[in-house]
């Protein structure tokens, strides 16, 4: 989306508007046309890690190297080619900030998702059925394994990228 300056410009309205709802407002919108179920669960934080990684894959492409698009050109390099040789490694980082922000929000939503529709299992179900009940020490438990979870996924991406993007800040 930003490697031209047109579609930039065409689609960053529409990217910054969608942005700006909260993935949990439109929670009814999800149950309404994917029905109560898994499957508007996974809708929800479906819709906030899309935005965020094209938000950040975008803005990485848009902030590759004028330079280095031009140096492309030089060597005869065809649009292509500049895309898959330099465009696309010069992005890999930003979007590797995106995929780790999303896997973090994806955790939260889902969270969040399942404490309000009431599903029959999953940790926000569990922190939620602790909250009421007053079973402080199991709703503290289950949120340090959700934190668990989302550090270890952290951490696990952090080792992918370093794999693929074994360039960054050499």
């Amino acid at each position: 989306m930003g490697y031209t300056i047109h579609i930039y410009k065409a689609f960053e309205f529409l990217v910054d508007f969608f942005r700006s709802i909260p993935p949990i407002a439109l929670f009814p919108l999800f149950m309404l046309f994917l029905g109560i179920g898994e499957l508007s669960k996974l809708g929800v934080p479906f819709y906030g890690c899309v935005l965020v990684i094209i938000i950040n894959s975008m803005y990485g492409v848009v902030n590759s190297s004028d330079l280095r698009r031009l140096l492309g050109k030089v060597y005869g390099f065809k649009r292509k080619q500049i895309f898959i040789k330099i465009v696309f490694p010069d992005a890999l980082p930003q979007i590797f900030v995106g995929l780790r922000t999303a896997i973090s929000l994806a955790l939260v939503l889902t969270i969040v998702v399942e404490m309000f529709i009431g599903s029959e299992n999953g940790l926000g179900k569990k922190i939620y059925d602790y909250h009421l009940l007053f079973d402080t020490p199991e709703m503290y438990a289950a949120i340090i394994i959700t934190g668990i979870i989302g550090f270890t996924l952290n951490k696990g991406f952090i080792k992918l990228e370093q794999k693929i993007v074994h360039w960054k800040g050499k």
